[in-house]
């Protein structure tokens, strides 16, 4: 009896003694001030805004410019600029968001502003958008696949054609007889298959393909790989092959060629799990 008791008081006494683990408290900074931020539109241009961040010890910003009720979105989706020009090409209204984050893993903070696009806007007939719609004039200008070897190349990486590279006049008929037409008015795009278009996500057939006559495409600057300037078509469509994203980097333009980069995509133009790229080239007709 004695034994159990000493046993009892000893183990009493162990318990008592041992505090419960507690961690010390972990102190995180504070968030970052709601941003400041200006919005002004371009004297004389009623389409295009300049946003000037204001706060200040940032540890890094991204601007969301917004789209508007029928998803349109201007020509530049994103920056991290802290002073940058954007361009809205479809009337209607936009919310601007500039999220910023404080160092040290402080969290984020946001603050927005709407604006309200008046009008459809035009692109400006620069020297590349003359070289890509024929100085600007309403003929318009239109492109096909070149008879060279390499009009087509496809590899891993933008640049690299280790995949497939096409050879001289080795490309289908249906390929050949395609052509990709660019106006300035009304930023027109016109998709000429003359009857069939290769499917390449049903064994490379001819087949019909609709092409709509009110697409329309779009020229954003320096927003590609690299800072190459861009076309983009509207989701679905493409300038060359069908499994081509239709975000299309320019890596060639003048009067009598354009060679272009572009991932690969899936059939709802989704990317694709290969993470290829082509590489397309085409001549003006």
């Amino acid at each position: 009896m004695k034994n159990q008791l000493y046993l009892l008081l000893v183990l009493l006494v162990g318990f008592m003694s041992c505090e419960p683990y507690q961690e010390e408290d972990i102190s995180l900074p504070a968030p970052p001030a709601v941003p400041a931020f200006t919005v002004e539109f371009v004297q004389g241009d009623s389409n295009s805004v300049v946003v000037t961040d204001l706060s200040a010890g940032n540890f890094s910003r991204v601007w969301d410019f917004g789209q508007n009720a029928n998803g349109d979105t201007p020509l530049k989706k994103t920056s991290t600029n802290a002073h940058d020009t954007v361009t809205y090409l479809k009337a209607g209204t936009y919310t601007i968001t500039l999220h910023v984050s404080a160092e040290n893993g402080g969290g984020t903070s946001q603050n927005s502003s709407t604006i309200v696009i008046e009008k459809d806007g035009t692109q400006g007939c620069d020297p590349t958008i003359a070289n890509l719609t024929g100085d600007c004039l309403p003929a318009g200008k239109c492109w096909v696949f070149s008879q060279a070897a390499g009009a087509i190349t496809v590899g891993p990486a933008p640049g690299d054609g280790s995949w497939f590279s096409s050879q001289a006049g080795g490309l289908a008929p249906e390929q050949y007889d395609d052509s990709f037409c660019f106006y300035l008015d009304g930023s027109s795009f016109v998709y000429n298959n003359n009857g069939a278009t290769i499917n390449p996500f049903n064994g490379y057939a001819a087949e019909p393909y609709p092409t709509p006559s009110d697409l329309t495409w779009t020229f954003s600057a320096g927003t590609g790989l690299g800072g190459t300037n861009q076309i983009i078509l509207p989701v679905g469509y493409f300038l060359g092959v069908r499994d081509a994203s239709n975000v299309i980097d320019i890596i060639t333009l003048t009067e009598t060629e354009l060679v272009v980069r572009a991932p690969i995509v899936n059939e709802d133009g989704s990317p694709n799990s290969n993470n290829g790229w082509f590489e397309l080239y085409f001549v003006a007709q």
